[in-house]
């Protein structure tokens, strides 16, 4: 579980009104796993969100709309699961059940997930080992970034 603030600023794109009715902090689960490939760096894999594609207000809370459907999808397959397979839903791995779904057949038996082993006590850091790089972000059309980057390079050279 991991817990999101409110900015201390008023974005651009709120209302003082909007801002205000906004709560201070937000817990919400993270949730991650990886792919380790032999010869290949460790690929870390999250549900998607810490991007999201649409740049309209519509757009974007239907794709927040769509991830949470998603997700509540899987948590009822995880209970269910749980259920059949008598242990808790904590111990049933989100990642199984994810999968079961992406590769659902409708005339396939109720899968069995994947139960996680008891770990009482467990805590793991929110920490990155890789840190990002101090590059800026593409934020327009490349051929337009190669546009501008030319006639800097020419203006600079003269």
């Amino acid at each position: 579980m991991v817990e999101w603030f409110k900015p201390a600023a008023c974005p651009k794109h709120l209302s003082p009104e909007q801002f205000a009715a906004l709560p201070d902090s937000l817990l919400v689960r993270e949730l991650r796993y990886q792919i380790d490939r032999p010869g290949f760096r460790v690929k870390q894999i999250t549900l998607g969100m810490d991007a999201l594609r649409c740049e309209s207000v519509e757009g974007v809370l239907k794709e927040a709309t769509m991830f949470a459907l998603a997700y509540n999808l899987v948590r009822l397959l995880m209970r269910e699961a749980a259920k059949r397979q008598g242990v808790s839903v904590r111990r049933i791995s989100f990642i199984d059940a994810l999968r079961a779904l992406a590769h659902a057949d409708g005339d396939a038996p109720f899968p069995v997930l994947i139960v996680n082993p008891e770990r009482p006590n467990r805590r793991e850091p929110r920490l990155r080992k890789r840190r990002p790089k101090p590059f800026k972000h593409l934020r327009e059309p490349r051929a337009k970034y190669h546009a501008t980057y030319a006639l800097q390079t020419t203006t600079a050279l003269s």
